[in-house]
């Protein structure tokens, strides 16, 4: 995922951690060696095309366009349909968060073990298509996935609380994946 930082002096581009709060709840409630936030690229001002969204510090960014004009150009991908997310003096890692949540992409997590992981996906990704972000093999062989919502994660203290309260799901492929949910892909090798 990336983000064009469009007319913002002294951006450091590179990789940026995505700091949510609820990657630290997830991680205060079931041990993990270590907390993996999801990454997004920041680039510079020539790379806006291949942007996912554009972050500015201009309150009127050149090329508004009315919804009839984004309708009618869609198709064409043009960086004037691109989500556009002004800074207004937040720190860094707010605003990352705030351009992350308005450019069409959520998280699900895995957690337990070596790493609890938020890992990045478009908005509307099925459960199959979740698993590639993971590994291929992970879609190759994709049986079902093992879903709790984060809300009943958190409200229930955690995952094995969750599980023994009957929030675990067992859902097909078909399933469109929620922000935040939790996941355990059953596969076959």
């Amino acid at each position: 995922m990336k983000i064009c930082a469009f007319g913002i002096p002294g951006v450091i581009l590179g990789k940026h951690n995505v700091k949510d709060p609820r990657m630290d709840q997830a991680h205060q409630l079931v041990e993990a060696d270590k907390k993996v936030y999801a990454q997004v690229d920041v680039v510079g001002e020539k790379e806006i095309v291949d942007a996912d969204v554009i972050l500015t510090s201009q309150e009127t960014f050149p090329d508004k366009l009315s919804a009839d004009d984004l309708s009618a150009i869609a198709a064409h991908g043009f960086f004037t349909n691109k989500p556009v997310v002004v800074a207004k003096g937040e720190e860094p890692d707010v605003v990352i968060l705030r351009a992350f949540k308005e450019s069409g992409y959520i998280c699900f997590l895995t957690v337990g073990g070596k790493e609890n992981r938020a890992w990045p996906i478009r908005s509307g990704l099925t459960a199959w298509e979740a698993a590639a972000t993971i590994h291929t093999d992970l879609q190759k062989g994709f049986i079902r996935a093992e879903i709790i919502s984060f809300d009943d994660f958190i409200t229930n203290g955690g995952e094995t609380q969750a599980k023994r309260a009957g929030k675990l799901r067992l859902e097909t492929k078909t399933y469109v994946m929620q922000d935040y949910d939790l996941v355990n892909f059953r596969f076959s090798k």
